[in-house]
């Protein structure tokens, strides 16, 4: 975990993202790795629709694993940390998504179910952070991020509000009701149904800058247990 997770943050990195922020999450990587693989677990099954037989839906797959990190960043709210701490949490955890897991996903020449999902919950979480500016692309030869950890942190907090929110009214209507939430969010990751020019722009200059370093491929999920 630790491992995978130094990977990102080198990623990061790359991507001129300020200093600051990769001090505060290198210091706590570890913790950090260890709460967000065992809150992720544990965030399935909590909620006004806890993941059970009655959730298994294709469609709500990339969904129900957005939703699951972001109840491991709720946890973490109430494990005694330091608002900048949470803060740190909360890039550390879209990081990992969207840089890491969506990432390693989207190169893959083969797709399959898993790499799919994977993609989905990192551009769900890239083009709704872009929305609320919580993140900003600025492109060029030297391809710059610029992240707000208070502003990242607020808006998944939002999301999982809203998810909850569309579950518990949804619930009555079963796999239906999952199906119905999953195309309201759909367009959020892929606007046009295609890869957004963000997305594009950011996954491209990685795997230039990975070219050039023969940076090797961690292959994986974070998936459920």
């Amino acid at each position: 975990l630790v491992r995978y997770r130094s990977q990102v943050i080198r990623r990061l990195a790359s991507l001129a993202v300020d200093s600051k922020i990769l001090t505060s999450i290198e210091q706590g990587l570890e913790l950090f790795s260890m709460i967000h693989a065992e809150g992720h677990n544990r965030g399935h099954f909590y909620g006004p629709w806890p993941y059970g037989p009655d959730k298994e839906c294709l469609m709500y797959e990339g969904l129900e694993e957005c939703r699951a990190c972001l109840v491991a960043l709720r946890l973490v709210e109430h494990m005694g940390f330091s608002p900048d701490q949470c803060d740190a949490f909360a890039v550390h955890i879209f990081a990992t998504r969207c840089f890491g897991y969506g990432f390693d996903a989207y190169k893959r020449k083969r797709q399959r179910r898993e790499t799919v999902r994977e993609i989905t919950v990192g551009l769900t979480l890239l083009q709704s952070l872009l929305t609320c500016s919580a993140i900003k692309i600025h492109p060029g030869v030297k391809l710059r991020v610029e992240l707000d950890p208070r502003a990242i942190r607020s808006r998944l907090m939002q999301m999982l509000g809203e998810i909850h929110q569309a579950e518990a009214r949804a619930k009555p209507e079963g796999v239906g009701g999952l199906r119905a939430i999953a195309r309201q969010w759909y367009p959020i990751a892929f606007p046009g149904a295609r890869y957004s020019p963000e997305a594009m722009a950011v996954y491209g200059y990685l795997q230039r800058k990975e070219v050039k370093s023969r940076e090797p491929e961690t292959p994986g999920t974070l998936g459920r247990r």
